[in-house]
């Protein structure tokens, strides 16, 4: 096996591994949300909000609004 493939792989697990809780908290908003990806640009992370960082900084937004019932959709 190739070294820089194991090399690869150790740090993709450890990226997804530092960033589980964006995942998480991402998996719970889609099932309750509408949500949609927004490019931020080259920006610090919120300490306040869980974000998926790369390299420390943060290029994308989550961005999730409430979903609508049936019955508002109805009317």
């Amino acid at each position: 096996m190739d070294p820089v493939s194991i090399i690869f792989g150790l740090a993709m697990n450890f990226y997804t591994l530092s960033n589980i809780d964006f995942f998480q908290q991402r998996a719970i908003n889609e099932k309750k949300m509408n949500c949609e990806w927004e490019y931020v640009g080259q920006t610090k992370p919120d300490p306040n909000n869980t974000s998926l960082t790369v390299f420390g900084d943060v290029y994308f937004k989550h961005n999730c609004e409430s979903k609508k019932s049936e019955q508002d959709s109805k009317q």
